[in-house]
């Protein structure tokens, strides 16, 4: 039994995930302040999706070249979807909750 203590507020950060051949997966495209504990899952259920994705991209028969952002782009689609309702919750609860003493 004692205090609970804090890094402070953190903050949440959003990143547009996919460049030219390249993706953000995890806290690097989408991180939200570790009050509800959700990062493991952010990062797993971004390497989900990747893995759900990626099987199609590969057999598109571009061998050799990067993927373009706007193939990419299905990616950030569906990780919207999937994980912005928690991190506008995260955004609107967290710093009330780091000003509470």
């Amino acid at each position: 039994e004692g205090r609970i203590l804090s890094p402070g507020p953190l903050l949440n950060t959003y990143r547009a995930p996919a460049t030219d051949g390249c993706l953000l997966l995890g806290d690097a495209g989408l991180h939200i302040d570790p009050l509800f504990g959700q990062g493991h899952s952010f990062a797993l259920k971004s390497a989900e999706l990747l893995g759900e994705l990626a099987p199609r991209w590969f057999e598109s028969g571009r061998a050799g070249e990067a993927l373009s952002v706007e193939v990419l782009s299905e990616f950030g689609r569906r990780r919207d979807e999937r994980l912005m309702p928690y991190y506008r919750t995260s955004v609107r609860v967290s710093p009330t909750f780091a000003q509470t003493k």
